[in-house]
Protein backbone atom coordinates (compact mmCIF):
# COMPACT_ATOMS: atom_id res chain seq x y z
CA UNK A 1 0.00 0.00 0.00
CA UNK A 2 1.94 3.17 -1.10
CA UNK A 3 1.61 5.83 1.63
CA UNK A 4 -0.41 9.55 1.34
CA UNK A 5 1.62 11.90 0.13
CA UNK A 6 3.46 14.62 3.24
CA UNK A 7 1.38 17.28 3.11
CA UNK A 8 2.30 19.86 5.67
CA UNK A 9 0.37 21.24 8.56
CA UNK A 10 0.96 24.37 7.92
CA UNK A 11 2.10 26.28 4.75
CA UNK A 12 4.39 29.07 5.18
CA UNK A 13 2.08 32.42 4.36
CA UNK A 14 2.76 34.56 1.27
CA UNK A 15 0.53 37.06 2.62
CA UNK A 16 2.09 37.25 6.35
CA UNK A 17 3.58 39.82 8.21
CA UNK A 18 6.94 41.31 6.74
CA UNK A 19 9.04 40.29 9.81
CA UNK A 20 8.20 36.11 9.43
CA UNK A 21 9.03 36.73 5.72
CA UNK A 22 12.17 38.32 6.59
CA UNK A 23 13.05 35.68 8.68
CA UNK A 24 11.48 32.71 6.81
CA UNK A 25 8.97 31.71 9.27
CA UNK A 26 5.76 30.96 9.15
CA UNK A 27 3.34 33.60 9.81
CA UNK A 28 -0.67 32.88 10.80
CA UNK A 29 -1.88 36.08 9.10
CA UNK A 30 -3.45 37.72 12.34
CA UNK A 31 -3.12 41.18 12.22
CA UNK A 32 -2.24 43.64 13.68
CA UNK A 33 0.33 41.42 16.23
CA UNK A 34 0.84 37.32 14.78
CA UNK A 35 1.01 34.90 17.13
CA UNK A 36 4.53 33.62 16.52
CA UNK A 37 5.32 37.70 17.18
CA UNK A 38 3.69 37.74 19.93
CA UNK A 39 5.18 34.90 21.16
CA UNK A 40 8.56 36.34 20.84
CA UNK A 41 8.40 39.99 21.60
CA UNK A 42 9.57 40.75 17.78
CA UNK A 43 7.95 43.97 15.90
CA UNK A 44 4.70 42.69 14.07
CA UNK A 45 5.03 45.17 10.80
CA UNK A 46 2.83 44.35 7.60
CA UNK A 47 2.36 45.90 4.04
CA UNK A 48 0.36 48.47 3.87
CA UNK A 49 -2.66 47.40 0.92
CA UNK A 50 -2.57 49.24 -2.57
CA UNK A 51 -5.89 51.72 -2.76
CA UNK A 52 -7.42 54.33 -4.81
CA UNK A 53 -6.28 57.62 -2.88
CA UNK A 54 -7.38 61.04 -3.57
CA UNK A 55 -4.37 62.52 -5.53
CA UNK A 56 -4.75 66.13 -4.08
CA UNK A 57 -3.25 64.21 -1.08
CA UNK A 58 0.32 64.05 -0.52
CA UNK A 59 2.79 61.23 -0.76
CA UNK A 60 5.88 60.79 0.01
CA UNK A 61 7.81 58.00 -1.48
CA UNK A 62 11.77 56.78 -0.34
CA UNK A 63 14.14 56.97 -3.26
CA UNK A 64 16.67 54.25 -1.74
CA UNK A 65 19.13 54.70 -4.34
CA UNK A 66 19.41 58.65 -3.35
CA UNK A 67 19.33 57.32 0.80
CA UNK A 68 21.96 54.27 0.65
CA UNK A 69 24.34 57.26 -1.22
CA UNK A 70 23.33 59.75 1.83
CA UNK A 71 24.18 56.65 4.43
CA UNK A 72 27.20 55.96 2.70
CA UNK A 73 28.94 59.57 3.22
CA UNK A 74 27.44 59.75 6.42
CA UNK A 75 29.59 60.30 9.87
CA UNK A 76 28.39 58.02 12.17
CA UNK A 77 29.95 59.64 15.32
CA UNK A 78 27.92 60.43 18.45
CA UNK A 79 29.24 62.51 21.22
CA UNK A 80 27.83 61.50 24.92
CA UNK A 81 26.11 64.81 26.79
CA UNK A 82 26.41 64.67 30.72
CA UNK A 83 23.06 65.03 31.86
CA UNK A 84 22.50 66.91 35.03
CA UNK A 85 20.65 64.93 37.72
CA UNK A 86 19.57 68.02 39.78
CA UNK A 87 16.00 67.46 41.09
CA UNK A 88 14.33 70.25 43.64
CA UNK A 89 11.61 69.76 45.66
CA UNK A 90 8.72 71.97 44.67
CA UNK A 91 6.30 71.81 47.69
CA UNK A 92 3.84 69.30 49.09
CA UNK A 93 1.59 69.94 46.37
CA UNK A 94 3.38 68.66 43.57
CA UNK A 95 3.37 64.73 43.15
CA UNK A 96 6.88 64.08 41.79
CA UNK A 97 9.99 64.00 43.35
CA UNK A 98 13.38 62.40 42.10
CA UNK A 99 13.37 58.85 42.76
CA UNK A 100 16.71 56.84 42.18
CA UNK A 101 16.16 54.19 39.90
CA UNK A 102 18.09 50.65 39.80
CA UNK A 103 21.44 50.53 37.93
CA UNK A 104 20.23 48.59 34.77
CA UNK A 105 23.02 46.92 31.98
CA UNK A 106 21.44 46.65 28.21
CA UNK A 107 23.02 46.06 24.97
CA UNK A 108 21.25 48.06 23.12
CA UNK A 109 22.65 47.04 19.61
CA UNK A 110 23.15 50.62 18.96
CA UNK A 111 26.57 52.55 18.74
CA UNK A 112 27.69 54.42 22.14
CA UNK A 113 23.79 54.30 23.12
CA UNK A 114 23.96 51.27 25.19
CA UNK A 115 26.62 52.10 27.31
CA UNK A 116 25.29 55.85 27.97
CA UNK A 117 22.08 54.61 29.22
CA UNK A 118 23.13 51.95 31.44
CA UNK A 119 20.89 53.37 34.45
CA UNK A 120 19.63 56.53 35.09
CA UNK A 121 21.16 57.06 38.27
CA UNK A 122 22.02 60.25 40.03
CA UNK A 123 24.57 61.42 37.69
CA UNK A 124 24.80 59.76 34.54
CA UNK A 125 25.42 60.19 31.00
CA UNK A 126 23.04 60.33 28.42
CA UNK A 127 23.86 60.22 24.44
CA UNK A 128 22.55 63.49 23.16
CA UNK A 129 20.12 61.35 20.12
CA UNK A 130 18.87 65.05 18.57
CA UNK A 131 22.28 65.27 17.29
CA UNK A 132 21.65 67.33 13.83
CA UNK A 133 24.26 64.82 11.94
CA UNK A 134 22.18 61.65 11.53
CA UNK A 135 23.44 58.59 12.95
CA UNK A 136 22.85 55.35 11.23
CA UNK A 137 22.68 51.42 13.22
CA UNK A 138 26.24 49.37 12.53
CA UNK A 139 25.53 45.88 11.56
CA UNK A 140 29.19 44.63 12.97
CA UNK A 141 30.91 45.29 9.02
CA UNK A 142 29.27 48.25 8.35
CA UNK A 143 26.15 50.21 7.80
CA UNK A 144 22.93 48.70 6.94
CA UNK A 145 21.62 48.96 3.42
CA UNK A 146 18.70 51.00 4.08
CA UNK A 147 17.22 49.45 0.73
CA UNK A 148 17.48 45.85 3.08
CA UNK A 149 15.77 47.50 6.34
CA UNK A 150 13.00 47.99 4.07
CA UNK A 151 11.82 44.08 4.16
CA UNK A 152 12.23 43.54 8.45
CA UNK A 153 11.14 47.34 9.56
CA UNK A 154 7.89 48.77 10.90
CA UNK A 155 4.81 49.17 9.34
CA UNK A 156 5.85 53.25 9.22
CA UNK A 157 8.00 52.66 6.17
CA UNK A 158 4.85 51.72 4.31
CA UNK A 159 2.73 53.94 6.02
CA UNK A 160 5.35 56.19 4.26
CA UNK A 161 4.76 55.03 0.64
CA UNK A 162 1.34 54.09 0.72
CA UNK A 163 -0.91 56.73 2.92
CA UNK A 164 -1.06 60.56 2.61
CA UNK A 165 1.80 62.26 5.08
CA UNK A 166 1.18 64.85 6.99
CA UNK A 167 4.22 67.67 6.91
CA UNK A 168 5.16 68.70 10.53
CA UNK A 169 5.99 71.40 11.56
CA UNK A 170 4.00 72.80 8.87
CA UNK A 171 6.63 74.94 5.71
CA UNK A 172 3.97 76.67 3.71
CA UNK A 173 3.14 79.96 4.90
CA UNK A 174 -0.91 78.88 4.61
CA UNK A 175 -0.49 75.96 6.96
CA UNK A 176 1.59 78.11 9.33
CA UNK A 177 -1.27 79.56 11.71
CA UNK A 178 -2.50 75.56 11.50
CA UNK A 179 0.48 74.38 13.25
CA UNK A 180 -0.17 77.62 15.87
CA UNK A 181 -3.91 78.17 16.07
CA UNK A 182 -3.74 80.00 19.44
CA UNK A 183 -0.81 82.03 17.95
CA UNK A 184 1.23 81.76 21.50
CA UNK A 185 3.60 79.37 20.34
CA UNK A 186 5.99 82.21 19.72
CA UNK A 187 6.07 82.87 23.63
CA UNK A 188 7.02 79.40 24.70
CA UNK A 189 9.73 79.15 21.92
CA UNK A 190 11.24 82.25 23.23
CA UNK A 191 10.91 80.67 26.92
CA UNK A 192 12.50 77.44 25.67
CA UNK A 193 15.73 79.91 24.29
CA UNK A 194 16.30 81.80 27.29
CA UNK A 195 16.43 78.59 29.25
CA UNK A 196 18.19 76.83 27.12
CA UNK A 197 21.65 77.66 28.47
CA UNK A 198 20.73 76.26 32.22
CA UNK A 199 19.40 73.50 31.00
CA UNK A 200 20.96 70.05 29.92
CA UNK A 201 21.21 69.01 26.74
CA UNK A 202 19.34 65.80 26.99
CA UNK A 203 16.03 68.02 28.51
CA UNK A 204 16.39 70.10 25.79
CA UNK A 205 15.89 67.73 23.66
CA UNK A 206 12.65 67.28 25.22
CA UNK A 207 11.40 70.68 25.62
CA UNK A 208 12.42 71.09 21.73
CA UNK A 209 9.85 68.44 21.07
CA UNK A 210 6.89 70.06 23.16
CA UNK A 211 7.85 73.35 21.45
CA UNK A 212 7.69 71.23 18.06
CA UNK A 213 4.35 69.04 18.66
CA UNK A 214 2.63 70.46 21.70
CA UNK A 215 -0.56 71.59 19.08
CA UNK A 216 -0.56 67.50 18.41
CA UNK A 217 0.12 66.48 21.63
CA UNK A 218 -2.57 68.38 23.85
CA UNK A 219 -5.96 69.58 22.48
CA UNK A 220 -5.78 73.11 24.14
CA UNK A 221 -2.40 73.58 24.57
CA UNK A 222 -3.34 76.93 25.28
CA UNK A 223 -4.17 75.83 29.08
CA UNK A 224 -1.07 74.63 29.99
CA UNK A 225 1.65 76.56 28.21
CA UNK A 226 2.66 79.18 31.03
CA UNK A 227 3.47 76.11 33.05
CA UNK A 228 5.07 73.76 30.44
CA UNK A 229 8.34 74.15 31.12
CA UNK A 230 8.16 73.74 34.83
CA UNK A 231 5.46 70.40 34.92
CA UNK A 232 7.56 68.84 32.45
CA UNK A 233 10.43 69.57 33.88
CA UNK A 234 9.25 68.35 37.00
CA UNK A 235 8.21 65.23 35.50
CA UNK A 236 11.31 64.64 34.00
CA UNK A 237 13.27 64.25 37.09
CA UNK A 238 10.55 62.23 38.99
CA UNK A 239 12.04 58.67 37.38
CA UNK A 240 14.27 56.90 35.52
CA UNK A 241 11.07 55.42 33.78
CA UNK A 242 8.95 58.63 33.31
CA UNK A 243 12.70 60.46 31.68
CA UNK A 244 13.16 57.24 29.65
CA UNK A 245 9.63 57.51 28.24
CA UNK A 246 9.84 60.54 27.39
CA UNK A 247 12.79 60.42 25.33
CA UNK A 248 10.98 57.59 23.53
CA UNK A 249 7.96 59.69 22.76
CA UNK A 250 10.34 62.09 21.60
CA UNK A 251 12.49 60.31 19.54
CA UNK A 252 9.09 58.37 18.13
CA UNK A 253 7.07 61.65 17.00
CA UNK A 254 10.37 63.57 15.31
CA UNK A 255 10.73 59.58 13.64
CA UNK A 256 6.91 60.00 12.25
CA UNK A 257 7.25 63.68 11.14
CA UNK A 258 10.78 64.55 9.83
CA UNK A 259 11.24 64.91 6.43
CA UNK A 260 15.05 63.51 6.45
CA UNK A 261 16.73 60.59 5.76
CA UNK A 262 17.11 61.12 9.80
CA UNK A 263 13.40 59.30 10.66
CA UNK A 264 14.81 56.16 10.08
CA UNK A 265 17.47 56.24 12.51
CA UNK A 266 15.57 58.03 14.61
CA UNK A 267 12.66 55.93 14.81
CA UNK A 268 15.12 52.73 16.33
CA UNK A 269 16.64 54.86 18.61
CA UNK A 270 12.99 55.53 19.91
CA UNK A 271 12.21 51.56 20.23
CA UNK A 272 16.10 51.45 22.03
CA UNK A 273 14.64 54.40 24.62
CA UNK A 274 11.12 52.50 24.74
CA UNK A 275 13.02 49.21 25.85
CA UNK A 276 14.78 50.75 28.48
CA UNK A 277 12.09 52.66 29.53
CA UNK A 278 10.28 49.12 30.03
CA UNK A 279 12.49 47.57 31.52
CA UNK A 280 13.47 50.34 34.33
CA UNK A 281 9.70 50.77 34.61
CA UNK A 282 9.01 46.70 35.69
CA UNK A 283 11.79 47.81 38.21
CA UNK A 284 10.05 50.29 39.68
CA UNK A 285 6.89 48.68 39.68
CA UNK A 286 8.32 45.70 41.79
CA UNK A 287 10.37 49.00 44.15
CA UNK A 288 7.66 49.35 47.54
CA UNK A 289 9.82 52.73 48.14
CA UNK A 290 8.45 54.52 44.70
CA UNK A 291 5.17 55.87 45.30
CA UNK A 292 2.15 54.85 43.08
CA UNK A 293 1.64 58.08 41.84
CA UNK A 294 5.19 58.31 40.68
CA UNK A 295 4.33 54.63 38.52
CA UNK A 296 1.51 55.32 37.12
CA UNK A 297 3.01 58.22 35.68
CA UNK A 298 5.52 55.83 34.41
CA UNK A 299 3.36 53.62 33.05
CA UNK A 300 1.38 56.19 31.29
CA UNK A 301 4.13 57.58 29.95
CA UNK A 302 4.99 54.15 28.31
CA UNK A 303 1.26 53.32 27.66
CA UNK A 304 0.99 56.89 25.70
CA UNK A 305 4.62 55.76 23.53
CA UNK A 306 2.54 52.34 22.81
CA UNK A 307 -0.64 54.05 21.34
CA UNK A 308 1.10 55.99 19.01
CA UNK A 309 3.28 53.31 18.06
CA UNK A 310 0.02 51.23 17.53
CA UNK A 311 1.50 48.49 19.62
CA UNK A 312 -1.49 46.74 21.01
CA UNK A 313 -0.44 44.02 23.33
CA UNK A 314 1.97 46.15 25.53
CA UNK A 315 -0.69 48.82 25.67
CA UNK A 316 -3.41 47.04 27.07
CA UNK A 317 -1.25 44.67 29.23
CA UNK A 318 -0.34 48.01 30.96
CA UNK A 319 -3.81 49.73 30.71
CA UNK A 320 -4.30 46.37 33.22
CA UNK A 321 -0.98 47.22 35.64
CA UNK A 322 -2.36 50.39 35.55
CA UNK A 323 -5.43 49.20 36.60
CA UNK A 324 -3.86 48.15 40.33
CA UNK A 325 -1.76 50.65 40.48
CA UNK A 326 -4.45 53.32 40.17
CA UNK A 327 -6.37 51.11 43.08
CA UNK A 328 -3.64 51.20 45.66
CA UNK A 329 -3.19 55.07 44.91
CA UNK A 330 -6.74 56.14 45.39
CA UNK A 331 -7.99 52.95 47.82
CA UNK A 332 -10.78 52.80 45.97
CA UNK A 333 -12.57 51.30 42.85
CA UNK A 334 -14.24 53.89 41.34
CA UNK A 335 -13.39 57.49 39.27
CA UNK A 336 -15.30 60.72 39.79
CA UNK A 337 -13.38 62.09 36.94
CA UNK A 338 -15.57 65.50 37.32
CA UNK A 339 -14.33 66.34 40.59
CA UNK A 340 -11.01 65.52 39.86
CA UNK A 341 -8.44 68.31 40.33
CA UNK A 342 -4.86 68.90 41.15
CA UNK A 343 -1.52 68.70 39.22
CA UNK A 344 -0.99 65.31 41.02
CA UNK A 345 -4.02 63.72 39.14
CA UNK A 346 -3.11 63.94 35.69
CA UNK A 347 -1.81 61.00 35.01
CA UNK A 348 -4.82 59.34 37.10
CA UNK A 349 -7.08 61.02 34.74
CA UNK A 350 -5.39 60.38 31.06
CA UNK A 351 -5.62 56.50 32.60
CA UNK A 352 -9.34 57.54 33.02
CA UNK A 353 -9.41 58.56 29.38
CA UNK A 354 -7.93 55.21 28.30
CA UNK A 355 -9.91 53.21 30.08
CA UNK A 356 -13.23 54.45 28.50
CA UNK A 357 -11.81 54.20 25.48
CA UNK A 358 -10.45 50.93 25.68
CA UNK A 359 -14.04 49.44 27.33
CA UNK A 360 -15.35 50.94 23.30
CA UNK A 361 -12.45 49.40 21.32
CA UNK A 362 -12.78 45.90 22.82
CA UNK A 363 -16.28 45.86 23.83
CA UNK A 364 -15.51 44.97 27.51
CA UNK A 365 -16.26 46.65 30.66
CA UNK A 366 -13.85 49.32 32.05
CA UNK A 367 -11.13 48.50 34.80
CA UNK A 368 -12.81 50.80 37.36
CA UNK A 369 -15.75 52.15 37.71
CA UNK A 370 -16.95 56.36 36.25
CA UNK A 371 -19.83 57.66 38.38
CA UNK A 372 -20.75 61.14 38.41
CA UNK A 373 -23.25 63.15 39.09
CA UNK A 374 -23.03 65.05 36.09
CA UNK A 375 -26.54 67.48 37.52
CA UNK A 376 -24.12 69.53 39.86
CA UNK A 377 -20.93 70.38 38.21
CA UNK A 378 -18.94 72.79 40.37
CA UNK A 379 -20.58 76.53 38.71
CA UNK A 380 -17.11 77.58 38.64
CA UNK A 381 -15.34 74.97 36.94
CA UNK A 382 -12.87 75.21 33.63
CA UNK A 383 -12.31 73.02 31.14
CA UNK A 384 -8.80 74.69 30.30
CA UNK A 385 -7.40 74.26 33.38
CA UNK A 386 -4.87 71.99 33.30
CA UNK A 387 -5.74 70.67 36.50
CA UNK A 388 -9.05 69.47 35.97
CA UNK A 389 -10.61 67.21 33.03
CA UNK A 390 -9.70 65.43 30.44
CA UNK A 391 -10.95 67.71 27.64
CA UNK A 392 -8.27 70.09 27.40
CA UNK A 393 -5.68 67.36 26.85
CA UNK A 394 -7.72 65.04 24.29
CA UNK A 395 -10.26 67.06 23.06
CA UNK A 396 -13.65 65.38 24.08
CA UNK A 397 -16.17 67.13 26.87
CA UNK A 398 -15.87 65.71 29.97
CA UNK A 399 -19.75 65.12 30.37
CA UNK A 400 -19.32 62.65 27.33
CA UNK A 401 -16.15 60.70 28.48
CA UNK A 402 -18.54 60.02 31.61
CA UNK A 403 -21.78 59.17 29.50
CA UNK A 404 -19.81 57.10 27.42
CA UNK A 405 -18.45 55.49 30.39
CA UNK A 406 -21.73 54.84 31.74
CA UNK A 407 -23.07 53.58 27.94
CA UNK A 408 -20.21 50.98 28.44
CA UNK A 409 -21.21 49.73 31.88
CA UNK A 410 -24.84 49.57 31.11
CA UNK A 411 -23.57 47.14 28.05
CA UNK A 412 -22.46 44.71 30.49
CA UNK A 413 -24.56 44.67 32.47
CA UNK A 414 -26.93 41.89 33.99
CA UNK A 415 -30.61 44.34 33.02
CA UNK A 416 -32.86 42.94 30.48
CA UNK A 417 -32.57 43.74 27.24
CA UNK A 418 -35.52 46.07 27.80
CA UNK A 419 -34.22 47.61 30.46
CA UNK A 420 -31.38 48.22 28.75
CA UNK A 421 -33.07 50.02 25.91
CA UNK A 422 -34.65 52.16 28.29
CA UNK A 423 -31.83 53.36 29.74
CA UNK A 424 -30.00 53.74 26.96
CA UNK A 425 -33.20 56.21 25.57
CA UNK A 426 -32.00 58.02 28.50
CA UNK A 427 -28.37 58.08 27.93
CA UNK A 428 -28.98 59.18 24.48
CA UNK A 429 -31.31 61.83 25.54
CA UNK A 430 -28.78 62.97 27.65
CA UNK A 431 -26.30 63.78 25.21
CA UNK A 432 -28.09 65.48 22.21
CA UNK A 433 -29.48 68.02 25.10
CA UNK A 434 -26.43 68.21 27.00
CA UNK A 435 -25.19 72.11 26.63
CA UNK A 436 -21.51 72.19 26.31
CA UNK A 437 -19.29 74.60 27.90
CA UNK A 438 -18.32 77.56 26.54
CA UNK A 439 -15.27 77.63 24.18
CA UNK A 440 -12.29 79.37 24.42
CA UNK A 441 -10.00 80.21 22.24
CA UNK A 442 -8.04 83.60 21.14
CA UNK A 443 -8.87 83.63 17.81
CA UNK A 444 -12.70 83.34 16.20
CA UNK A 445 -11.75 80.64 13.39
CA UNK A 446 -10.09 78.44 16.24
CA UNK A 447 -13.26 78.74 18.25
CA UNK A 448 -15.24 77.74 15.60
CA UNK A 449 -13.28 74.63 14.82
CA UNK A 450 -13.26 73.75 18.63
CA UNK A 451 -17.35 73.68 18.19
CA UNK A 452 -17.31 71.39 15.71
CA UNK A 453 -15.31 69.35 17.31
CA UNK A 454 -17.39 69.21 20.65
CA UNK A 455 -20.42 68.28 18.38
CA UNK A 456 -18.52 65.32 16.50
CA UNK A 457 -17.67 63.92 19.71
CA UNK A 458 -21.57 64.47 20.64
CA UNK A 459 -22.11 62.22 17.34
CA UNK A 460 -19.69 59.78 17.82
CA UNK A 461 -20.90 59.10 21.53
CA UNK A 462 -24.50 58.60 20.02
CA UNK A 463 -23.69 56.36 17.47
CA UNK A 464 -21.66 54.32 20.57
CA UNK A 465 -24.97 53.71 22.33
CA UNK A 466 -26.63 52.76 19.00
CA UNK A 467 -23.60 49.91 18.67
CA UNK A 468 -23.95 48.64 21.95
CA UNK A 469 -27.09 48.80 23.66
CA UNK A 470 -29.50 49.28 20.78
CA UNK A 471 -27.34 47.26 17.88
CA UNK A 472 -28.49 49.43 14.98
CA UNK A 473 -28.23 48.87 11.59
CA UNK A 474 -26.71 51.95 9.67
CA UNK A 475 -30.40 52.68 8.06
CA UNK A 476 -31.54 54.09 11.56
CA UNK A 477 -32.40 57.29 11.23
CA UNK A 478 -30.68 59.06 14.21
CA UNK A 479 -27.55 56.76 12.81
CA UNK A 480 -27.69 57.99 9.38
CA UNK A 481 -28.23 61.70 11.15
CA UNK A 482 -25.18 61.23 13.01
CA UNK A 483 -23.21 59.99 10.41
CA UNK A 484 -24.42 62.81 7.99
CA UNK A 485 -23.46 65.25 10.35
CA UNK A 486 -19.83 64.10 11.41
CA UNK A 487 -19.25 64.13 7.93
CA UNK A 488 -20.39 67.74 7.50
CA UNK A 489 -18.65 68.93 10.56
CA UNK A 490 -15.09 67.35 9.72
CA UNK A 491 -15.86 69.37 6.58
CA UNK A 492 -14.85 72.74 8.39
CA UNK A 493 -11.54 71.26 9.79
CA UNK A 494 -8.66 71.29 8.11
CA UNK A 495 -7.12 67.76 8.01
CA UNK A 496 -3.93 66.69 10.05
CA UNK A 497 -4.26 70.13 12.41
CA UNK A 498 -5.83 70.71 15.65
CA UNK A 499 -8.09 70.11 16.67
CA UNK A 500 -8.67 67.63 13.31
CA UNK A 501 -5.46 65.78 14.82
CA UNK A 502 -7.40 64.09 18.09
CA UNK A 503 -10.79 62.72 16.46
CA UNK A 504 -9.56 60.04 15.07
CA UNK A 505 -12.10 57.65 16.78
CA UNK A 506 -15.22 59.64 15.88
CA UNK A 507 -13.97 58.94 12.41
CA UNK A 508 -13.48 55.44 13.06
CA UNK A 509 -16.87 55.10 14.79
CA UNK A 510 -19.21 57.15 12.31
CA UNK A 511 -16.93 54.89 9.39
CA UNK A 512 -18.26 52.02 11.17
CA UNK A 513 -21.91 53.01 10.26
CA UNK A 514 -20.90 54.19 6.56
CA UNK A 515 -22.41 52.50 3.96
CA UNK A 516 -22.13 54.79 0.75
CA UNK A 517 -19.02 54.79 -1.08
CA UNK A 518 -18.88 58.61 -0.71
CA UNK A 519 -18.82 58.44 2.76
CA UNK A 520 -16.57 55.62 3.40
CA UNK A 521 -13.90 57.35 1.97
CA UNK A 522 -14.95 60.37 2.88
CA UNK A 523 -14.07 58.80 6.56
CA UNK A 524 -11.25 56.29 5.35
CA UNK A 525 -9.47 60.05 4.53
CA UNK A 526 -9.84 62.51 7.18
CA UNK A 527 -8.35 59.03 9.18
CA UNK A 528 -5.17 58.68 7.30
CA UNK A 529 -5.09 62.63 7.29
CA UNK A 530 -4.88 63.24 10.87
CA UNK A 531 -1.65 62.23 11.46
CA UNK A 532 1.43 59.71 10.48
CA UNK A 533 0.97 57.48 13.36
CA UNK A 534 0.67 53.94 12.84
CA UNK A 535 -2.22 53.48 15.05
CA UNK A 536 -4.28 55.41 12.04
CA UNK A 537 -3.35 52.82 9.34
CA UNK A 538 -4.48 49.86 12.15
CA UNK A 539 -8.05 51.86 11.97
CA UNK A 540 -7.97 52.50 8.41
CA UNK A 541 -7.25 48.73 8.24
CA UNK A 542 -10.39 47.36 10.67
CA UNK A 543 -12.51 49.77 8.82
CA UNK A 544 -11.52 48.20 5.72
CA UNK A 545 -11.77 44.95 7.02
CA UNK A 546 -15.54 45.64 8.46
CA UNK A 547 -16.93 47.45 4.72
CA UNK A 548 -15.41 43.76 3.14
CA UNK A 549 -17.17 41.71 5.61
CA UNK A 550 -20.32 43.78 5.98
CA UNK A 551 -20.55 43.68 1.96
CA UNK A 552 -19.88 40.61 1.75
CA UNK A 553 -22.85 38.99 4.23
CA UNK A 554 -25.32 42.12 3.97
CA UNK A 555 -25.29 42.71 7.42
CA UNK A 556 -23.55 45.27 9.66
CA UNK A 557 -20.35 44.37 10.85
CA UNK A 558 -18.64 45.86 14.10
CA UNK A 559 -15.33 46.47 15.50
CA UNK A 560 -16.89 44.32 18.48
CA UNK A 561 -16.81 41.43 16.66
CA UNK A 562 -13.09 41.52 15.64
CA UNK A 563 -11.13 38.46 18.25
CA UNK A 564 -8.45 39.05 18.86
CA UNK A 565 -8.50 42.84 18.91
CA UNK A 566 -6.69 44.98 16.57
CA UNK A 567 -7.13 48.65 17.05
CA UNK A 568 -6.78 51.15 19.58
CA UNK A 569 -9.29 53.89 20.62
Amino acid sequence: MSLPAYTPRFQRSRDGCLTCKAKRKKCDEIRPICLRCSKVGSECSWPSRQYDIDPRIEFSFYDWEVINEALQSTSCSMEPTTLSSAASESGQNHVFTRQKGPSIGIDLGVPDLGQNLNGFEGSSTLVNYYNPKPTFIANGSGLVDTRALAASSQLWEYAQDHGPKIMWPPTTDEQKDSFDPEGIMPVIQRSIDVLRITDDPVFQDVRDFFANFLTRFYYDYAAIHKSLHVRIRRRFEASDALKQGMLGMAALFRSNYEQSIVPTSMGRYAKELYRLASHTLQLEVENSSISPWVKLAGLWELMNYEYYDGNLSSYYTHLNQAASIVRLAIESNNIDLLNLSGEQTFDLRCFAWCDILSSMALSRPTLLGYDSDIHNLPKDGDFTDPDKGIEWIFGCPDVLAVLMARTSALRHSRASCEEKVARGSEIQQLIQDWGFRPVLAQRSALRVARLAAQEIWRHAAILYIHQSIFKSDPSHPVVKSSVKHIIQMASTLIPGMNPDCFLSVPYFIAGSFAISQKDRYTLRSRLLTCGNERFLRNLVAALDDLWEETDATGSLTTWSKQHPPRIIF
